[in-house]
């Protein structure tokens, strides 16, 4: 009976070190992944940043008021995808500002019969006015999401609305700043 009670305490002994053993290397584990998601983030926006430069030296160069990083944009379905579109400030007075809105308007189909295009809703825009300094530029992202239904290549007509104002925030102007046409195509 003796050897019967020292035996049970062993194995006793032995789970406890087991399962010490086992949180330890779920902590590791953790601890593993935590640090590889954070250097992923770290490089997304480093990647970010560096998407604003780029898009913001093609703006200035262009010499255009409004650019996008992509006009044709490819993607399968029920998938996400995001563009980058830039604004260059340059209807307000020195030391203004202008606030700016994005909208989108109408549809195209492009080709042939059987095109579904995505809903307006389904193309997600900056919220509000967005205010840029006189001179300045700065970059925004849009967010497209297909879905199932989605097939084929479709025109959207994109359209940036301002207000601007001088110094003294009084109103200079407002109306149609800039359009800009872009492709979807979902396979």
């Amino acid at each position: 009976m003796k050897n019967n009670k020292k035996a049970s305490l062993n194995l006793s002994i032995n789970a406890i070190v087991v399962l010490i053993l086992a949180i330890t290397m779920l902590g590791l584990g953790l601890g593993f992944m935590r640090n590889m998601f954070t250097n992923v983030q770290e490089n997304f926006e480093d990647v970010s940043d560096q998407v604003q430069k780029d898009m913001i030296k093609r703006l200035k160069d262009s010499g255009e008021r409004v650019v996008l990083s992509k006009y044709e944009v490819k993607m399968k379905q029920s998938t996400e995808e995001v563009i980058h579109i830039a604004i260059n400030e340059e209807s307000a007075p020195a030391g203004g500002y202008s606030n700016f809105q994005l909208s989108l308007s109408g549809t195209s189909k492009v080709g042939a019969s059987g095109v579904t295009c995505m809903d307006n809703d389904q193309i997600s825009l900056i919220q509000g006015e967005q205010r840029i300094e006189s001179g300045e530029a700065k970059v925004f992202p849009i967010y497209l999401k297909s879905d199932s239904r989605d097939q084929g290549t479709c025109q959207y007509t994109l359209i940036v609305s301002y207000e601007s104002f001088d110094s003294a925030a009084t109103s200079q102007g407002s109306g149609s700043y800039a359009t800009d046409d872009f492709y979807v195509t979902v396979s």
